[in-house]
């Protein structure tokens, strides 16, 4: 059976690899930061590259860019599925993943919308954004990590009587609200985990 390891653990058998070992029988596995997985040789590994070779190529990758290698027969790792939706925002919410907008102008309802292939292994942060004209303001959304589903959100629907009261914030201010907190979703792309930090 082979084993899997996180590039931090490199170190400890860079000198096998500088020899010419490429970990057991069976294809290597190069997880990147996106999730996306390379079989092949692994050839070598350092401070700034990790070298595959595959389908008679040598392919070059920048460390920061590779999250996993899993050598030779392990079992990949299981599928990860992460996604989040609006529920109920008053006025309207912009969501935003590592300052990408990935729910915009959502008010009542929404579609799941999959994050999975903007997540990076480690934390990923998460923001929100509120408009509001009228009275007390507030957000309800869900987050779904392979099929577990948790709420995110603050104050009271329907019609946010019981408006957010957070982070300094009394729930009637009108405008832009962009200065609330960030969350942050933790990913393990080797485990297809994945947790959201509050």
């Amino acid at each position: 059976m082979g084993h899997r390891f996180p590039l931090a653990a490199m170190a400890l058998i860079l000198p096998l690899v500088w020899f010419g070992f490429a970990g057991v029988a069976g294809a290597d596995t190069v997880v990147k930061q996106d999730g996306t997985e390379l079989e092949g040789e692994l050839l070598s590994v350092n401070d700034a590259w990790v070298v595959l070779r595959t389908g008679g190529n040598n392919i070059r990758l920048a460390r920061e860019a590779v999250a996993a290698i899993r050598f030779g027969g392990e079992a990949p790792a299981p599928p990860l599925k992460v996604e989040l939706r609006n529920i109920r925002s008053s006025d309207a919410i912009d969501v935003l993943l590592e300052e990408k907008v990935v729910i915009r102008d959502a008010r009542v309802g929404g579609v799941w919308v999959d994050l999975t292939p903007e997540l990076k292994s480690g934390n990923n942060r998460l923001e929100f954004r509120i408009r509001n004209e009228h009275a007390g303001w507030g957000y309800h959304l869900q987050l779904r990590v392979n099929g577990e589903v948790e709420t995110i959100g603050c104050g009271e629907p329907p019609g946010f009587k019981d408006p957010c009261r957070c982070c300094g914030k009394l729930g009637n201010e009108k405008g832009l609200i962009d200065d609330l907190p960030a969350l942050w979703i933790y990913v393990d792309r080797t485990e297809g985990t994945a947790e959201l930090m509050r």
